[in-house]
């Protein structure tokens, strides 16, 4: 493998950009705003909307070994399963993890059926660990030490106990039949 395709140029660009970097190979990177955060660390910058211009995505397709989506944005990642036939590469990504992992009610339930132990859901009494049902790591998340403080919580929010220790987030490579876990990341939460 030569040459990558990054669709996104945020954190999660910027981890597959530095190992694609350190495993020398050529990056080119594809993001809608022009100021994305890497553009400056790829060798080749596109800023396009790939769902408003599908057909200079597959030009580009043509010129890589391989595209990576690497954002979280569901419009995007949904028509990225509408064009895929239609790519002159691999498009690396499983669709079918992607909708279990971004809904986190559907992940509780799958780690449950698999014997993984989670959080306990609505407890009794605080701290609580609250968080949207879809989206990224720690975007929207927060622990809440009063009960006073659910009052006007969005009703769509995950309420789970909070369990003191590391926040961690796993990358998992797979071919569909066997995984590995290949990156494990501590995500640090702020105040906001």
């Amino acid at each position: 493998m030569k040459q990558i395709c990054l669709i996104g140029g945020k954190l999660q660009g910027f981890e597959a950009a530095y190992h694609a970097r350190k495993a020398g190979i050529g990056v080119v990177l594809i993001d809608r705003n022009e100021n994305a955060f890497i553009k400056d660390l790829v060798d080749t910058f596109h800023c396009f909307d790939i769902v408003e211009q599908p057909e200079r995505l597959i030009e580009i397709s043509a010129t890589v070994d391989a595209m990576i989506p690497v954002n979280e944005n569901f419009d995007t990642i949904d028509f990225l399963e509408t064009i895929k036939d239609r790519l002159h590469c691999p498009l690396l990504f499983d669709f079918d993890a992607y909708r279990i992992s971004r809904d986190k009610n559907t992940s509780k339930k799958y780690f449950r059926s698999i014997g993984i132990p989670t959080p306990t859901d609505k407890p009794t009494h605080p701290p609580y660990f609250v968080k949207p049902s879809c989206m990224s790591s720690s975007i929207g998340t927060a622990i809440i030490y009063d009960d006073e403080d659910l009052k006007g919580l969005d009703p769509t929010m995950l309420i789970e106990e909070y369990v003191e220790g590391d926040v961690l987030s796993l990358e998992v490579v797979g071919d569909g039949k066997h995984f590995a876990v290949v990156k494990e990341t501590k995500v640090h939460i702020d105040d906001t």
